[in-house]
């Protein structure tokens, strides 16, 4: 739900005349909502932005208010909310859809997200079937 309410602030930001938002910042931003590219890491998502990766970086969080890897963990855990609720698939396999390596760092950024284990929140606010 943030991440809704937030696409929508920077398109209704971006044309509100002298507060301009760069064209190249809603095209990387879009990126973070294309399920086929939330695996990628920040420097592959920056890779065909033709700006120096600093400048990048320092635009994305005056625009965002975070870094660019907080900004992506935040969205991979927001997804990963909606997988622990609505299929069946495994907690090490929603890490590995969502891009992590190592599901204890998937387990580790969860909780320190939601105050809870994967596994908990899956118990908590998953449907009966």
């Amino acid at each position: 739900m943030f991440f809704i309410r937030f696409f929508k602030y920077v398109l209704q930001y971006s044309s509100a005349g002298s507060r301009t938002v760069p064209l190249w910042f809603r095209t990387l931003l879009t990126k973070f909502y294309q399920p086929e590219l939330i695996k990628k890491s920040v420097p592959e998502l920056i890779e065909d932005v033709n700006y120096n990766q600093i400048y990048i970086c320092h635009t994305f969080k005056k625009y965002t208010g975070m870094t660019m890897t907080q900004f992506l963990n935040k969205r991979r855990m927001e997804l990963a909310k909606v997988y622990l609720c609505s299929t069946k698939l495994t907690i090490i396999s929603i890490s590995e859809e969502l891009g992590y390596s190592y599901p204890y760092r998937f387990n580790q950024v969860f909780k320190e997200t939601f105050h809870m284990t994967p596994k908990e929140y899956r118990k908590k606010f998953s449907q009966p079937d």
